[in-house]
């Protein structure tokens, strides 16, 4: 999938405690020159977790 300008299509996710998610906005500018940031909540239907050792 590409964009208009034919390059790449990304997109990030995050996912971390509420609070520290809502930290995160202002330093958006250092990171994202341009493109779309949606702050939204989502509701989990699966989690798989991680393998551990032992």
């Amino acid at each position: 999938m590409t964009g208009p300008t034919g390059a790449g299509l990304r997109m990030r996710v995050v996912v971390d405690a509420e609070e520290r998610v809502r930290a995160f906005p202002p330093h958006l500018g250092e990171v994202v020159a341009r493109g779309l940031v949606v702050l939204d909540r989502c509701r989990v239907v699966r989690y798989g977790g991680r393998e551990t050792d032992g």
